[in-house]
C-alpha cells in the first residue's frame, strides 16, 4: 500500500483530513476516523512510494491517536487517557500540622476536591502534567505542578499569612459539587470569632455560630444551643471524634471550644452523614490542633472572665509534636456578680462561678504512611451560691459541679494511594452533681428544718471504631465503617427532710466536687453499628448515598435499626446550585433531668422498653445563588419530625433509682421552616444576614388532651447579623446583632428542694405555651487591633456585650402583693464591657 507519484505534488503543510480523503481514492482499503478529531492535525504530504501504514504511525505517535488494522480496515481513534493517584497530605509549612478541609483544584482540567479532616486528599487524575491551586484561610494560596506518569504521593505545604485579610476565601467561582450548605467549617467560623464580639472578651466559637440560621440559644445568650427546635441532650458534640456530653461553661455563657485550639469545626442542621453517631438535633464535629512539628510556639490570653496558655511545638523535630492549652477562670468577683444578679433577681444572694480545662495531643509520624494521634481533655465546671428568700423565709445553698473528661488514641493509615483508613479507640467520661440545701426558720415554733436534695450523674463510654475511605475511580468513592460502643450510666437521686440539728449545712455545702460515684445504679447498654457510604462526584452533580445500621442492647431490651442519608447536589452554572438531604436519625441516650433554666441537672439513662429511643426524619432543600462574585444567596427548606421524644417528672426519684418509678410520656417533636441567608465578602467588608421563619410543636396523647402547643424553644421570627469590618490594616470592628419574637416563658412559684423552679401552668387547655416573652433584641460590639511583628503578635480586643442594656426576661415568678398576684419578670445579663489582650510567638 504506497502512494502513486502523483497522489499530492506539494511538500507544504496540509490537513491529515486531505491527505486521507485522497489516499482512499486510490487504495483498496477502507479507512475509519472521525473527521472533527483530525481536522486541527496538519501535516507534510507523503514522499513517493510511502506506505500508508508507515505514514500514519509516524504521523500520529506525537499525537493523541492510535492505529489498528483489521483485515481490510484501517482504524484510526483518539487514545484513551491513562489515569494516576495522586494522594498526599496538606499541611502547614511552619509547623507541619495538617489542614483538614484545604481545596485542592486545577482550573485547567476543572477538578476539584478537598482534604479530609485529617488534612489527606486523593484524586484520579490524567497522564500529563497537572497544576493544582490550593487554598485554605489564612494561608497563601500555593499553586504546584506535577508531572503525572504513575500513582505517587505529594505532600504540600502552605505558608501562613501573619496579616487578618478577608474574612473568608474567594472560591474564585469554580463549581464546586463537593460543598454542602449544611456544613460550616471552622476557617470561616474562626475568622469571624477572633473579630466579632463575645462576652467575657474570649473567643468561642460555639457563640458564632449562633449566628447561623436555625441555630438558637437562651434569652440574652444564657445557657441552651438549640438547632431547628430541638434540645440540648438531641444535639452531637465531638471533640477529636468523642462525643461531649456537655460543653458548655458558666451556663452556657461560653463553651469549651475557642479558635485558638481548634483545627476544624463543621456544623450539620441536617444532611447527615452515614458515619454520625446518634442524636436527633445536629451533630458539631470539632477537631483540637496537632501541634507544630518543627517550631516552638504558643499564645497567652487574658481577658474578663478567663486566661489562657497555649504552647506547640516539636519533641522529635518533623517527627513527634505537642499542643498543650489550659484555661481558668481569671478574675471571678465582677463577672459573678452580674450572673447572680440575673439569677437571683431580688434576692440576698453571692454566686462564684469557676470553671478550667486543659487540653494535651501528640502526633506521632510513625512512618510515611502512618501517624499516631493521642487526644486528651478534661474540664471543670464549680458554681457555688447561695441566697436568701425573705418572701418565703428560707436560706438556700445550692453547689453545682459537672464536667467532661476524655481520651483517644487514633491510627491514621494510608493503606495505599487510595485506601485511607483511621482507627480509633476512646474513653468519655461526664459527670454531674447538684446539690442543694434548704433552711426553713419557723419563728412561731422555734424550729428549724432542712431539706437536702442532690442529683448526680455520672456517664463512661468506651468505644472501638474503624473507618477506610476508598477512592474507587476519577468518580467514585466510598467510606464504609464499624464500631462498637459501651455505655454505663449512674444516676443517683438523693431527698432528705431533716432536723437542722442533726446536719450542718457547711457540711454538706463545703464538700468539693464529686469526682466518681459508685452505686447500685449502674445501666449498661451496648452498641453496634456498620456504615457505608457511596460517594459519585462529577464537575455537575455530587451524589452521596449512605445507610447506617444500629444494634442496640440494653438489658432484655434491643432493637435494630437502618438509617438511610442521602445527599443529592447539583451545580448548574458558577453561579447556582442546589441541595437535597433526607436523613433519618435516632437516639438512644435519654435525658431526664430536673433542669430549670440556670441551675442543670443532668440526668441520663439508656433507652428501653418503657423509654423508647427516639427516631426522626430530616428533609432539607437548599438553593445558593452567586448574585456577583462578592454576595451570594442560600435558601434552606427543612421539615423534620421527631417521635418518642419524652416528658419526663422525676418526683419519684430516690437513693435507688428505678425506671419503673420513673413518670414519663412519649411524644412528637415537628419543626417546619424557612432560612435565608445572605453573604456579603469583600476586601475590607464580611457581613452575613440570616433570617428564619420556623415553626416548632410538641404532640402528647397525655397532656394538653392531646392538643399541639408551641415548644419552649420555638421562636417563629428571628434575623441575626454578624459582621467585620477591616478599617485599617491593623483596626477590625465587629458587630453581632439580633432580633426574634418571644418564646414561650416559664412561670413559677417557688423554688423546690427536689424539682427545682416549679413550673405553674396558667393557660387553658389548648392554649399551653401560648404566652410568650416580649420581642427579643440585643446588640453586640467589638473592637480589634492587631500588631502583627517577626516573632511576636499582639490582640487587644474591646468588647460591649448587650450595648443598649437592653433588659431581657429569663423566667418569671408568680408573686402576690397581700391582694393580687403579680407575674415578675427576672431579666437576664445587662449591658458588659470585656477587654482582651493575647501574645502569639
Amino acid at each position: 500500500m504506497i502512494f502513486s507519484q502523483d497522489s499530492l505534488k506539494n511538500d507544504q503543510k496540509i490537513s491529515l483530513n486531505t491527505v486521507l480523503e485522497n489516499w482512499m481514492d486510490r487504495i483498496d482499503y477502507n479507512i475509519l476516523y472521525n473527521p472533527d478529531l483530525l481536522k486541527e492535525i496538519q501535516v507534510s504530504p507523503p514522499t513517493y512510494g510511502e506506505e500508508i501504514i508507515e505514514f500514519l504511525k509516524n504521523t500520529l505517535v506525537s499525537e493523541d491517536f492510535e492505529l489498528s488494522i483489521k483485515k481490510n480496515t484501517i482504524v484510526i481513534v483518539k487514545k484513551k487517557p491513562k489515569f494516576f493517584r495522586v494522594s498526599g497530605y496538606i499541611k502547614e509549612r511552619i509547623g507541619e500540622q495538617t489542614l483538614p478541609y484545604a481545596h485542592i483544584i486545577s482550573y485547567e482540567k476543572a477538578i476539584y476536591t478537598s482534604c479530609n479532616e485529617n488534612g489527606h486528599f486523593s484524586m484520579m487524575v490524567e497522564e500529563g502534567l497537572l497544576n493544582l491551586t490550593i487554598s485554605y484561610l489564612g494561608h497563601s494560596d500555593t499553586t504546584v505542578q506535577i508531572d503525572v506518569t504513575q500513582d505517587q504521593n505529594v505532600n504540600i505545604s502552605l505558608n501562613t499569612q501573619n496579616e487578618l485579610q478577608e474574612v473568608i476565601i474567594n472560591q474564585k467561582n469554580i463549581n464546586n459539587p463537593s460543598s454542602n450548605r449544611y456544613e460550616y467549617r471552622a476557617e470561616k467560623l474562626n475568622k469571624l470569632t477572633q473579630t466579632t464580639p463575645n462576652v467575657g472578651g474570649n473567643n468561642d466559637l460555639l457563640n458564632t455560630t449562633k449566628s447561623i440560621a436555625g441555630i438558637k440559644s437562651g434569652s440574652g445568650g444564657i445557657g441552651g444551643y438549640y438547632i431547628r427546635g430541638g434540645n440540648n441532650s438531641q444535639n452531637l458534640f465531638l471533640l477529636d471524634g468523642v462525643s461531649i456530653y456537655n460543653p458548655f461553661h458558666s451556663l452556657g455563657l461560653t463553651s469549651i471550644f475557642t479558635s485558638e485550639n481548634t483545627k476544624s469545626l463543621k456544623v450539620y442542621k441536617s444532611g447527615f452523614r452515614a458515619h454520625h453517631e446518634d442524636r436527633s438535633a445536629g451533630v458539631l464535629d470539632i477537631q483540637i490542633k496537632d501541634g507544630s512539628m518543627n517550631k516552638i510556639g504558643g499564645q497567652v490570653e487574658i481577658n474578663t472572665q478567663d486566661g489562657a496558655i497555649i504552647i506547640e511545638g516539636p519533641l522529635v523535630k518533623n517527627n513527634t509534636s505537642l499542643f498543650f492549652s489550659a484555661r481558668t477562670t481569671s478574675v471571678p468577683g465582677p463577672f459573678n456578680n452580674i450572673v447572680t444578679e440575673a439569677i437571683y433577681a431580688d434576692n440576698n444572694a453571692n454566686n462564684t462561678t469557676t470553671y478550667n480545662d486543659i487540653t494535651v495531643k501528640l502526633k506521632n509520624k510513625i512512618n510515611t504512611n502512618n501517624q499516631l494521634l493521642l487526644t486528651y481533655y478534661r474540664g471543670r465546671d464549680l458554681i457555688d451560691g447561695e441566697f436568701e428568700d425573705i418572701d418565703f423565709g428560707y436560706n438556700n445553698e445550692q453547689v453545682l459541679n459537672w464536667g467532661n473528661e476524655l481520651a483517644t488514641i487514633n491510627l491514621l493509615s494510608q493503606l495505599s494511594p487510595q485506601i485511607f483508613a483511621n482507627t480509633r479507640a476512646s474513653f468519655n467520661r461526664f459527670y454531674s452533681d447538684f446539690r442543694s440545701l434548704y433552711l426553713w426558720e419557723f419563728t412561731d415554733e422555734e424550729e428549724e428544718y432542712v431539706y437536702y436534695n442532690e442529683t448526680v450523674s455520672t456517664n463512661r463510654d468506651l468505644k472501638l471504631e474503624h473507618k477506610v475511605d476508598i477512592n474507587i475511580s476519577p468518580h467514585f468513592r466510598a467510606i464504609t465503617g464499624l464500631s462498637w460502643l459501651n455505655k454505663d450510666y449512674n444516676p443517683i437521686n438523693t431527698y432528705l427532710t431533716i432536723d437542722s440539728e442533726d446536719i450542718d449545712a457547711e457540711d454538706i455545702t463545703g464538700l468539693e466536687s464529686i469526682e466518681s460515684v459508685e452505686s447500685d445504679n449502674s445501666f449498661i447498654s451496648n452498641k453496634f453499628s456498620l456504615h457505608g457510604e457511596l460517594n459519585y462526584e462529577d464537575q455537575k452533580n455530587h451524589i452521596v448515598l449512605g445507610i447506617r445500621n444500629n444494634f442496640y442492647q440494653y438489658d432484655i431490651y434491643s432493637t435494630f435499626d437502618m438509617l438511610p442519608r442521602i445527599n443529592i447536589s447539583r451545580i448548574f452554572s458558577d453561579h447556582h446550585s442546589i441541595h437535597l438531604s433526607i436523613s433519618k436519625t435516632v437516639q438512644y441516650d435519654k435525658l431526664l433531668s430536673t433542669s430549670d433554666i440556670f441551675l442543670p441537672q443532668d440526668l441520663w439513662f439508656p433507652a428501653n422498653e418503657e423509654l423508647i429511643p427516639e427516631s426522626g426524619w430530616h428533609f432539607n432543600l437548599s438553593q445558593n445563588i452567586k448574585l456577583s462574585p462578592r454576595i451570594s444567596l442560600t435558601t434552606d427548606l427543612y421539615h423534620k419530625r421527631i417521635k418518642n421524644v419524652t416528658y419526663s417528672s422525676l418526683d419519684s426519684l430516690e437513693n435507688s433509682v428505678e425506671l419503673l418509678g420513673l413518670y414519663h410520656i412519649e411524644g412528637s417533636l415537628f419543626s417546619t421552616g424557612l432560612e435565608l441567608g445572605i453573604e456579603l465578602n469583600n476586601s475590607r467588608l464580611f457581613l452575613n444576614l440570616a433570617y428564619g421563619l420556623s415553626k416548632t410543636t410538641l404532640n402528647y396523647d397525655q397532656l394538653n388532651l392531646g392538643i399541639s402547643f408551641p415548644s419552649q424553644f420555638d421562636r417563629r421570627h428571628e434575623l441575626k447579623i454578624i459582621s467585620s469590618y477591616r478599617i485599617a490594616n491593623q483596626w477590625h470592628l465587629g458587630i453581632n446583632m439580633s432580633l426574634s419574637t418571644g418564646h414561650p416563658y416559664l412561670i413559677t412559684n417557688t423554688i423546690d428542694p427536689e424539682l427545682g423552679l416549679v413550673p405553674i401552668d396558667l393557660e387553658f387547655i389548648g392554649e399551653k405555651n401560648s404566652s410568650r416573652t416580649p420581642v427579643q433584641h440585643r446588640t453586640d460590639l467589638s473592637l480589634l487591633y492587631t500588631i502583627a511583628g517577626e516573632r511576636l503578635s499582639h490582640l487587644i480586643k474591646f468588647n460591649l456585650y448587650n450595648t443598649y442594656g437592653v433588659e431581657q426576661p429569663l423566667y418569671y415568678t408568680l408573686e402576690s402583693d397581700g391582694i393580687d398576684e403579680i407575674i415578675k419578670p427576672n431579666f437576664s445579663l445587662p449591658m458588659i464591657p470585656s477587654l482582651s489582650y493575647s501574645i502569639k510567638f
